[in-house]
């Protein structure tokens, strides 16, 4: 029997612990390839290629499972007879913008989390970790019969149902217009997301990683969109008291005007800082009408709309979010997000309703 620590996320933020929990499942990309056991070689990479290759061979039926996210153990589980195989799930392509369709099944027990409240964070003397490793860590060994006795065997949970394939062009504008967007509209916006992934995939052969900035992001990416989303220039401040952008309801552009703020970041990092930020700038600024925040990395944007009772959202549950890569109807995390809705949050209209 091996214990095995398996991320779900990065510790700033892309945070899929429920995903898994919900679904009793651990995820591991990139999957675009297919299938790791029949097309390795479709995988670049040695490092990325022996994380996979271990994820896909190695863990055995009986295996305890850590799910970590950050240096916290967050679930506590074991792979079980029932299901203990390797599987590539086309349903997980899309995970707040990553694909992870490499899929293992694992019976969760939050119950048993407990046990290691001792040592939480479990993983804090560790600087940097492995998206999955065999514990060796005798601090966690001693607790391996424990968390054997104390995890209850279940049913699995069953995997998310199929979100649909990916929206093309043609499809996308239909359903835009279906929601009330102009056709003029539909064609710019359809034409700048065009422009956006193919300038999003131009920045990504930029080995040293020095672009695009978050200025670029702004600039290049989400200020052509919203532009095509029907914002006028006199209603969208770029760089307003700090902000990234802010948008207005009238002129002249007062605090009492601004409905909604974006905060970018450089491409595919996490998004919550930008979140954290952008709720200290409405407070800073007293932005007692804003009622939307996006968070964005140019192609993914995470919509948080503030509640009846004035509250935000965590940044670990936005109530919107869109991956420009792959539009879908429905996403499958965060649950409940649709990518048309999204969008249609953002247009003008919406944002002033």
């Amino acid at each position: 029997m091996t214990i095995w620590q398996v991320a779900a996320g990065d510790s700033g933020g892309r945070n899929y612990t429920q995903l898994c929990i919900e679904h009793d499942v651990i995820l591991i990309g990139p999957g675009d390839p297919g299938n790791f056991k029949d097309n390795p070689s479709g995988y670049d990479g040695e490092h990325m290629k022996n994380q996979i290759a271990s994820f896909c061979n190695n863990p055995k039926a009986g295996d305890l499972v850590l799910l970590r996210y950050g240096k916290r153990v967050v679930a506590v589980g074991i792979i079980p007879d029932e299901d203990p195989e390797y599987s590539w799930q086309k349903v997980f392509d899309d995970v707040l913008g990553w694909d992870m369709q490499h899929t293992r099944r694992v019976v969760w027990d939050q119950k048993a989390l407990s046990i290691l409240d001792p040592i939480q964070p479990v993983f804090g003397h560790m600087p940097m970790m492995p998206t999955i490793t065999r514990v060796e860590d005798q601090r966690i060994k001693k607790y391996e019969a424990d968390l054997l006795q104390a995890i209850k065997i279940r049913p699995l949970r069953p995997l998310p149902k199929d979100v649909g394939e990916v929206l093309e062009p043609e499809a996308l504008g239909m359903a835009l217009f279906a929601k009330g967007l102009s056709n003029d509209a539909v064609e710019k916006v359809l034409q700048t997301i065009a422009r956006i992934n193919r300038l999003s995939s131009w920045y990504g052969t930029d080995k040293e990683q020095k672009r695009p900035s978050e200025h670029e992001i702004v600039a290049h990416m989400i200020s052509p969109l919203m532009l095509g989303m029907g914002w006028s220039e006199q209603l969208l401040a770029i760089e307003w008291n700090n902000i990234d952008m802010a948008f207005f309801n009238a002129t002249p552009s007062r605090p009492e005007h601004c409905v909604m703020i974006c905060e970018a970041k450089r491409q595919d990092q996490s998004l919550d800082d930008a979140y954290e930020q952008a709720l200290k700038y409405v407070q800073k600024n007293n932005l007692v009408n804003c009622k939307q925040i996006v968070s964005t990395d140019g192609t993914r944007l995470l919509l948080y709309k503030k509640d009846v009772a004035g509250n935000w959202p965590a940044a670990d549950a936005p109530t919107g979010c869109v991956n420009l890569r792959r539009i879908r109807d429905k996403n499958v995390f965060p649950k409940g997000t649709s990518g048309i809705d999204t969008l249609m949050e953002l247009v003008p209209w919406k944002v002033m309703g």
